[in-house]
């Protein structure tokens, strides 16, 4: 149940609330490509909370997705 609790407030009512609040204070087409962040997240919560190892081609992903919004915020 409290796994359940954590996954309805905390991933799914703050995540869009938190979510809501970065589209009213950004322009909308930049905000959005921070949305490809989460896999980012993903890994290193993953890390930190479960001791999930992190490997080379992690870090390959993970620097293709840096480069992409890199792209996005320059334009």
């Amino acid at each position: 149940m409290v796994s359940l609790a954590y996954l309805v407030v905390v991933l799914s009512v703050g995540a869009s609330m938190l979510w809501f609040w970065i589209l009213e204070h950004g322009e909308a087409s930049r905000v959005s490509a921070y949305f490809f962040l989460t896999p980012v997240f993903g890994l290193l919560i993953g890390a930190a909370l479960l001791g999930e190892r992190l490997v080379w081609l992690d870090a390959i992903g993970l620097a293709v997705i840096a480069a992409g919004l890199s792209l996005v915020a320059r334009s």
